[in-house]
């Protein structure tokens, strides 16, 4: 059985979203995050664009961290995104997009 592997990071647009992420590969990491946004964006007929690169999750998110907000959620393989706000902590509970 793999193990999965746990990240965490901005989101897409830099808009003060944060992501957080359970996959067993840094480019599993990616291609869900990925696949979060197209589905986010309606383009889900284009896989081709993409959002997030393999450079940003092995080199800008935090690894083996599954962040004090996912407290009571059990990491299984799949990407969770809150809302920031700046000045505040968040603004909502983690919504599971993939």
């Amino acid at each position: 059985m793999r193990k999965l592997k746990l990240f965490n990071g901005r989101d897409w647009d830099c808009r003060g979203g944060h992501l957080y992420v359970a996959a067993y590969s840094e480019k599993d990491a990616c291609d869900l995050s990925n696949e979060a946004y197209r589905r986010l964006k309606g383009y889900t007929d284009r896989p081709d664009i993409k959002a997030t690169t393999l450079n940003e999750v092995r080199n800008y998110w935090s690894k083996g961290c599954w962040g004090d907000r996912m407290i009571g959620i059990t990491p299984e393989r799949g990407l969770w995104w809150v809302e920031q706000n700046y000045g505040s902590k968040s603004s909502g509970a983690p919504r599971r997009l993939v």
